[in-house]
């Protein structure tokens, strides 16, 4: 490029290089030109020295000249030049030294260059654009020498090789990679994908091409392989935007959308599941979402980013932690490229930033850098009492995380201290020991041990509680603070008379007393030590001196607490206002660099603790004695999250855990609370193992012989039943005894050689059996159903075997503390699949059970509640009438699972499709709804129910949304009708805060459920006179009653006051609902021995009465309407509908079953729905509660709500235009696709019963089947694989259109595919793909509701096994509506079904599946074969022609002859 294409400024020649710095520059007039902006010193600026680490004209360069956004810069392979793609399709070459010339400018791309790449040997330049291309340029003489040409779509990256020969990636929209090599012009590898492609990179030796997209996967492909996906690495939540690998060749770093970067280690042989090494956060990518690319630094000890935030990011990478945020872009920063120690980054402002970065020194001069602050949901994950048997609890005053191991180090206000392990699932305790004479004021842990201040002296102690020294304070003084210095061998304590003591840690003795202005109230320790007086002033002193260097003046009165980040301060105190101190409600925020105050931090409560994020430098915690709290930013004072802790007295200390996934709260009672992001937070990152106690020595072993009385053992007295009398049997295990008698059969027999006999197998035993355990096998398996192929080989051969029993409530030999019919139900599987298990055997009743096999099933007991609420029922089957576009409805699928149980007539149903559906919606798995893969005893049941219980009404409240106007339960309503769900469950509810200045403020609100607390106090009623006293507190209706007008007192914003005010909050139902659903919220014991008292703690029915405002509960029998209130007050009476409870036996998993108050022929009746298990039980069990049985939902409905109810307003009639609606994913044209079918036109709908219709449906695995191998070699499967619906088939039965399908649709589905069966399915890959598929795709939900809609038309459906079919479509079909040509074509005496390939063969003469299946092939055939049936049946041969097939069969092995279908004719069937 000619040196006039520069448009620099000059330098001012008495500026030095090594001492300039970037000023801002003034706009010009022309922006067509390059410019260069090198750092000039403005006059009289004063300017420190910065040290150089380039031949650069200034640390920090600015080079401008793209006239669009800049999406791409990479240095060259010596580090020496720079090129950068642009959104004006140029890509720009640049000098890397002295003032950065533009050397040269390639023009030729016809759309946004996305990003570029250099050659090996830097000869070359690579680039990606929306062209369509990849284009090779010479770098030396500034031309494309190349254009590669084979994307349909954008391309978003391109990358080479690193070593050996020189291969390009390319990633595009069009859902491929292509590797090409530069010598050639069309790509010697693609690599599909169902989604757009982002960004790709090559392994060091070019053998692994990685590539990742919008599926937030990163897929490995080995070329050498080419026809699979080698791994995957997952773990991004959003689209993938770069990929780089590290110097070394080990390791991947990937952006993405999800605002996180990662590490991989990709070695040949990691393990796959634990790829992921780090995470990082801090860069987010704003709402621009371009394509940001990470990188490494030279020596792979950093890693860097562009942020949405106009920042460049730098991680290190050991210590994951910021170290720079380095500001001055005025755009979106697409991508940073690092070289030596250049760092340049390319950004929306059309600049180009290239300066150095000193890594040696990077966090102490970052100053107070905008980092992400924890914006995930906190939650109580453990909490413990510190007292015991011998020490009640006493308050606790300070509490400390131990930074080495994994403990917690909590002091008492009884001078006590005592340390709990806390392992990721639970907390025990460790050590305990007296300390000091009163409160225990702070403690701080090193490797040596802890050290403690408090009573009158100064305490070391090992972490075991071994004392090693003791230091007392004279003169009265009292230690109040203490801090570590930069050494590790003394310690800065803080004492009342306003001094300070510099202690020894290793002599334990007083080495300086140091005099000061005011007491030290708080100390912390960071490059200073920063010391709270009480006179409010904060005192920097410099750690190695002690000497004071700085004063801030941060309140007027004492400082309650302060912490420091960096160079960020936050404190909070007291300051004098009228003459008299009050707690400053805002936490001040400093600069100790500038001791400038920076913008305060908003606390409603009055703040008094404070910490930092120990990994989030500008993330602050502040907390106030009532227990709230709230996670802030200082940064960013907008930035907050509050959280309320729940204790019944105050908040006394809080601390972090050093690897920030752990928050302490420690209060006055005693407790301590452990909030987390998640239940697995862990103390650190990397502790070291804790010292135990050793085992106690083993008891002396005691030798019996024949001659050794009884009495060696002594055996204590007991006079109740032992506990080895209700021993679960399946514990239990025979020892010593004696060998079996051989059978007498086999003795008759026996032929003795030599001294071995032989005699023949009676087949009396199965292979393999123990004799002596063959009889308590039987018992054992004696409660669970013989698969039904046994049953039927029993019917037909008339073998006998153990007695079955007759239902799941049979008696057991042994007593059982649980009914078996509460205990957990399990599905068996035999070689025929699920199909063989005998689910009859647990449900003789007409209600349908549901299915368990299916991920978050624990919904099952609460889908069978919603089924028999009446008004929800036909709510969600009104809705499945309508035309609901979203794909992943809730209430849709409630809908199709409720047809499903209307007609199962006693049938198990199965909850797949609205679990899948439930399970893609990411407000529930923020909410934290999912079953954990892996459920463990600890996993809490009860509270997932009752969250589920919570989420499913809001959500089905959403699907529908109707806003009033659909009335299905009249009422006294305003002009305005509530919605339908607020019609049936919501709580009118008025929230009304009261402030000490009487103004009153109140908004209404409309919950669904009930949410129980159990507060021992007596809780006062708001108001004046007359109101009635509120009930014990220890009954039902008492808590429910309090739960439903909570009162409350807390400080709130008055708007007449203008300031935080003491507040009265508390809350007024307006309206009785018409079901009252209620969370019982039990979980500590007090709560739950409420329950399981020997009475029936809910009662039957219970009556809420409104009179002047007031309402209040009272308790009935079950038949009476006896209420004893005043005259013209409202009532409304509630019985008891349902309850959900939780299971909990020691050794099993818990459940969750559900009891129903169920309306039958004989009256109501209560049944228990234990998931398939369905029976009938009296009315005491559902209010009866033992330790076993955790209560979690229950459920009230008015006794006039039947009367009431009125559905007439809502659709009933199912609508056949529906069938004739096609909603395709596919991304291709509609021209492109293959349609093989033709809609019913507006004559053919069907109008009426009977329509008839052919069928066949296709299937992929998502899963494979699990299965293990016997000790006799024969295959056992314990879980099938899971199939989903691929493509579906229905063709026209009868008319002049006979045999052609006016359904045929692939189902597209998002979860990865394992198998596409393709051999029985003639499913290929890539047939579900909406990107490249040419068949139409539809949605799972679209397909289904078409079928639901033929099958309530009443349609009648031809098929071959299509029993098979309708359940993994999930979808229940009366029997009279189904034609099945496997049971049509016969016999059961032969004890063999035919394949539908035989019998076209046989009847029809026909070959069918030759190469493939076809769905339409086969549904063709099955009409076929049923209209043959009808011939032979109407001519009176059909016995005599079924007889001849299974002849013919056996004869050639009931499979068509090889021959024949290779020649293409059949043998015809006989006459």
């Amino acid at each position: 490029m000619p040196e006039a294409m520069s448009d620099k400024r000059k330098q001012n020649p008495a500026d030095s290089a090594s001492g300039s710095l970037v000023v801002k520059r003034a706009k010009q007039d022309h922006n067509d030109g390059l410019s260069v902006v090198p750092s000039v010193k403005p006059a009289g600026a004063v300017i420190r020295q910065v040290k150089r680490t380039s031949d650069l004209a200034a640390p920090i360069m600015l080079l401008t000249g793209h006239q669009g956004e800049v999406y791409s810069c990479k240095f060259s392979p010596s580090g020496r030049q720079l090129a950068s793609g642009s959104f004006d399709r140029m890509i720009y070459l640049w000098h890397i030294s002295g003032e950065c010339k533009n050397y040269a400018e390639l023009k030729g791309h016809a759309g946004p260059v996305l990003e570029v790449q250099w050659s090996q040997d830097g000869k070359k330049v690579y680039s990606a654009s929306t062209d369509k291309t990849v284009g090779v340029w010479d770098a030396e003489i500034g031309e494309r020498i190349k254009k590669l040409k084979g994307h349909t779509s954008f391309v978003n990256s391109v990358a080479r090789t690193q070593r050996g020969a020189e291969l390009l990636a390319s990633a595009s929209d069009d859902t491929t990679v292509k590797v090409w090599d530069p010598r050639s012009k069309h790509a010697v590898h693609s690599f599909a994908s169902r989604y757009a492609m982002t960004a790709a990179e090559f392994s060091q030796d070019g053998s692994i091409l990685f590539g990742g997209g919008l599926d937030n996967q990163i897929r490995a492909w080995d070329l050498r392989k080419p026809d699979e996906v080698a791994y995957t690495l997952s773990g991004h939540l959003d689209t993938i935007t770069g990929l780089r690998l590290s110097p070394e060749g080990d390791h991947l770093l990937s952006n993405a959308m999800d605002n996180t970067v990662r590490i991989w280690d990709i070695k040949p042989f990691a393990p796959t599941g634990t790829r992921m090494l780090s995470m990082f956060e801090g860069a987010p990518h704003g709402f621009e979402k371009n394509l940001l690319r990470p990188c490494w630094s030279p020596d792979g000890d950093f890693v860097a980013t562009g942020s949405g935030d106009r920042s460049v990011v730098v991680w290190d990478v050991q210590m994951q932690k910021i170290v720079y945020k380095l500001p001055g872009h005025k755009g979106v920063c697409n991508e940073v490229a690092w070289a030596d120690t250049i760092l340049a980054s390319g950004s929306n402002d059309k600049t180009i930033f290239v300066g150095e970065l000193d890594v040696d020194a990077p966090a102490a001069k970052s100053g107070c850098r905008r980092e992400p602050y924890m914006t995930a949901y906190w939650k109580e994950t453990r909490r413990v009492g510190t007292g015991t048997a011998d020490s009640p609890l006493h308050p606790l005053s300070t509490v400390a995380f131990d930074p080495l191991e994994e403990l917690l180090w909590t002091g008492g206000e009884n001078g006590r201290i005592a340390s709990f392990y806390v392992d990721t699932t639970d907390i025990t305790r460790y050590t305990s020991f007296p300390a000091h004479a009163s409160a225990v004021r702070k403690i701080l842990l090193n490797d040596q041990g802890l050290f403690s201040i408090g009573g009158k002296n100064i305490r070391h102690t090992t972490r075991r509680g071994i004392m090693k020294w003791s230091i007392g304070i004279d003169g009265g003084r009292l230690p109040l603070s203490m801090s570590f210095t930069n050494t590790t061998s003394e310690l800065l304590v803080g004492t009342t008379d306003r001094q300070m003591l510099l202690v020894n840690l290793f002599r334990g003795s007083v080495l300086k007393t140091i005099d000061l202005d005011a007491d030290v109230t708080v100390m912390k320790q960071s490059r200073v030590i920063c010391c709270g007086t009480a006179t409010g002033r904060v005192v920097l002193r410099d750690p190695r001196t002690l000497k004071a260097e700085h004063f801030i003046q941060t309140h007027t009165g004492t400082i309650s607490d302060l912490d420091i980040s960096g160079n960020i301060m936050v404190t909070c105190g007291f300051s004098a206002r009228a003459g008299k101190l009050a707690a400053d409600k805002m936490i001040k925020v400093w600069d100790i660099r500038t001791m400038r105050a920076l913008a305060p931090i908003p606390f409603p409560s009055v703040p008094n603790y404070l910490r930092f994020h120990p990994r989030l430098s500008s993330t602050v915690v502040a907390a106030a004695q009532n227990g709230q709290f709230q996670i802030s930013n200082a940064a960013n004072t907008a930035e907050a999250s509050f959280y309320q802790a729940n204790f019944s007295g105050f908040l006394n200390a809080v601390d972090f855990s050093s690897s920030g996934e752990a928050l302490v709260l420690a209060d006055s009672q005693g407790v301590v609370s452990i909030w987390s992001e998640k239940d697995d937070s862990r103390v650190n990152f990397a502790s070291r193992p804790s010292e135990f106690a050793d085992a106690p020595a083993p008891p002396p072993n005691i030798i019996i012989a024949d001659e050794s009385p009884l009495s060696l053992i002594g055996m204590p007295h007991y006079t109740t039943r032992l506990l080895s009398a209700a021993w679960p049997e399946k514990l239990t295990f025979e020892v010593g005894r004696p060998a079996p008698k051989i059978p007498p059969e086999i003795m008759d027999k026996v032929k003795m050689i030599d001294f071995v006999g032989y005699a023949p197998n009676p087949r009396g035993y199965k292979r393999n059996q123990i004799l002596s355990l063959s009889k308590k096998q039987c018992r054992a398996h004696a409660d669970v159903p013989k698969f039904r192929s046994e049953q039927d080989r029993e019917k037909w051969f008339g073998k006998k075997e153990a007695v079955q029993p007759t239902g799941p409530g049979a008696p057991s030999p042994q007593v059982a503390a649980i009914p078996k019919y509460y205990r957990r139900v399990e599905i068996k599987y035999s070689k025929f699949g699920i199909e063989d298990f005998d689910f009859g055997f647990y449900n003789k009743t007409p209600f349908g059970g549901l299915e368990t096999h299916i991920g978050n099933s624990y919904c099952n007991a609460m889908l069978q509640i919603l089924y028999f609420t009446r008004p929800v029922r036909e709510l969600a089957k009104a809705h499945i009438k309508t035309s609901c576009a979203k794909e992943y409805c809730l209430t849709c699928e409630l809908g199709f699972l409720f047809r499903m149980l209307e007609t199962a007539k006693g049938s198990n149903c199965q909850a797949t499709n609205f679990l899948r559906a439930f399970k893609t919606i990411p407000q529930a798995n923020a909410l934290g709804l999912f079953e954990p893969d892996q459920p463990s005893p600890s996993t809490a049941y009860a509270a997932l129910i009752q969250n589920f219980n919570r989420f499913v009404l809001e959500q089905i409240q959403s699907d529908l949304g109707d806003e009033g106007g659909i009335v299905i339960i009249p009422g006294a309503y305003p002009s305005q009708p509530p919605s339908t769900m607020q019609q049936i469950y919501g709580l009118q509810l008025q929230a009304v805060s009261q402030c000490a200045c009487t103004a009153v403020n109140t908004r209404e609100t409309v919950p669904f459920v009930v949410d129980l607390t159990y507060s021992r106090k007596a809780q006062q009623k708001h108001g004046g006179s007359g109101k009635s006293p509120a009930p014990a507190a220890e009954t039902f209706v008492g808590i429910l009653q309090n739960s439903i007008n909570r009162v409350s007192s807390t400080k709130a914003w008055c708007n007449v006051c203008k300031k935080y005010q003491p507040t009265n909050q508390y809350r007024c139902l307006q309206r009785p609902p018409n079901i009252l659903s209620i969370n019982t919220c039990a979980t500590a014991d007090e709560d739950l021995d409420l329950y399981r008292s020997e009475s029936p703690f809910i009662p039957a029915r219970i009556a809420m009465i409104f009179d002047n405002g007031n309402m209040t509960i009272q308790p009935l029998a079950r038949q009476s309407t006896a209420v004893a209130a005043a005259p013209g007050a409202d009532v409304a009476i509630y019985d008891l509908m349902a309850t959900v409870v939780e299971i909990r036996d020691e050794n099993e998993l818990p459940h969750l079953v559900a009891h129903m108050c169920v309306e039958t022929a004989v009256g109501q009746q209560w049944f228990i729905f234990n998931d398939f298990l369905v029976q009938s039980i009296p009315e005491y069990e559902a209010r009866q509660f033992k330790r076993w049985k955790v209560p979690a939902v229950i459920q009230y409905k008015k006794i006039d709500l039947d009367a009431l109810q009125d559905f007439s307003a809502l659709p009933t009639v199912p609508n056949p235009n529906h069938l004739r609606e096609m909603v395709l994913l596919n991304r291709r044209q509609r021209k492109e696709l293959k349609f093989l079918y033709k809609i019913l036109g507006p004559g053919e709908l069907p109008s009426q019963p009977g329509f008839l219709c052919a069928l066949d449906a296709e299937f992929v695995a998502l899963s494979k089947d699990e299965a293990e191998i016997r000790s006799d070699g024969t295959r056992s499967v314990i879980r099938p694989s899971r199939l989903t619906l691929a493509r579906v088939s229905v063709l026209r039965g009868t008319g002049p259109l006979e045999g052609h399908p006016f359904i045929d649709e692939y189902i597209s589905t998002t979860e990865d595919v394992v198998d596409y069966l393709t051999e029985f399915s003639g499913i290929k890959a890539g047939d579900l793909d909406i990107g490249g598929s040419r068949h139409p795709l539809v949605s799972l939900k679209s397909a289904y509701k078409k079928l639901r809609l033929l099958v309530d038309l009443g349609c009648v459906f031809v098929g071959h096994g299509l029993k098979k079919d309708f359940r993994i479509i999930n979808i229940l079909v009366p029997n009279e509506q189904v034609i099945d040509t496997v049971d049509l074509f016969y016999i059961q005496n032969r004890q063999r079904k035919l394949s539908l390939r035989f019998l076209a063969w046989v009847l029809l003469k026909q070959d069918i599946q030759i190469d493939v299946h076809d769905s339409i092939e086969d549904a063709r055939t099955a009409l076929a074969l049923y209209k043959k049936y009808l011939e032979l049946k109407a001519s009176g041969k059909f016995n005599e022609v079924l007889d001849e097939i299974y002849e013919e069969g056996r004869a050639v092995n009931f499979k068509p002859p090889p021959s024949a279908a290779r020649a293409g004719t059949a043998t015809p069937a006989r006459p």
